[in-house]
């Protein structure tokens, strides 16, 4: 097991075991996926509801317009409060569909749009009032928890946005490798084989990507990729030298 580690950091340990059980790899996969995903999970969960708020134009002073409205409700999926249809240049909805690019909606979810877009359940909106005494931190608690309401999901779509990337990168750089040697007469790298090289190959890369991305989770996937296909590369020519025939 110690020898079959050191394909973290070393190409030819890469080819010695392109042997190893499918059943591996496909752990290997598994947790190169959630490798690489990991710092885009620590960075969705660490979102900070100003930083939404800021990315909304003016939506700070629409809810102020909302709250103006001085009505003594609690925000649910079925309000009947007396709202204004219109706050700071966004419609206000609580029944029907908006008819507008730019709006507050208490639907079946929560949603606020304008050039960004936000939604959530109502799981942790209950008790929040739309005539608070602290208005700004009101507004922090709404969109909070509208965030934090699809945390869930998004780590979901997240994982499987990963998950059918990566599924790219395998079957591309596997075809790839195989067809590499086509020409060698003595050993020929079979399709199985060209998919534990692929597979192999991702982890030292998943690894760099999960420690950097977790200080700059913005360039995680940029990292991963960037290290992923120079090593692929590398690879690829060991793989066209005539000792590895």
């Amino acid at each position: 097991m110690i020898n079959f580690g050191k394909i973290i950091y070393s190409n030819k340990k890469i080819l010695e075991h392109k042997h190893v059980s499918m059943v591996l790899i496909l752990l290997l996969f598994i947790i190169n996926i959630s490798l690489v995903t990991s710092p885009l999970f620590v960075a969705r969960a660490q979102i900070e509801p100003e930083t939404v708020i800021e990315r909304f134009d003016g939506l700070e002073e629409a809810f102020e317009e909302i709250y103006a409205a001085d009505q003594d409700c609690l925000i649910t999926a079925n309000m009947t409060c007396d709202l204004p249809s219109e706050a700071n240049g966004y419609e206000v909805v609580l029944t029907g569909e908006p008819t507008t690019e730019k709006y507050i909606w208490f639907a079946e979810e929560m949603v606020i749009k304008e050039e960004y877009i936000i939604s959530g359940t109502y799981d942790f909106l209950q008790g929040i009032s739309l005539n608070p005494d602290d208005e700004y931190e009101n507004t922090k608690a709404i969109i909070y928890s509208m965030s934090a309401s699809t945390l869930g999901r998004d780590y979901y779509f997240l994982y499987v946005g990963q998950f059918i990337q990566n599924i790219l990168y395998l079957i591309a750089i596997s075809l790839l490798i195989m067809v590499a040697n086509y020409k060698q007469v003595k050993r020929r790298v079979k399709y199985p084989e060209a998919i534990k090289i692929t597979v192999m190959g991702m982890l030292g890369p998943a690894i760099a990507s999960a420690l950097i991305g977790l200080f700059l989770p913005q360039f995680s996937t940029l990292i991963f990729m960037t290290i992923y296909s120079l090593r692929m590369m590398y690879i690829y020519f060991q793989i066209l030298r005539p000792k590895n025939s």
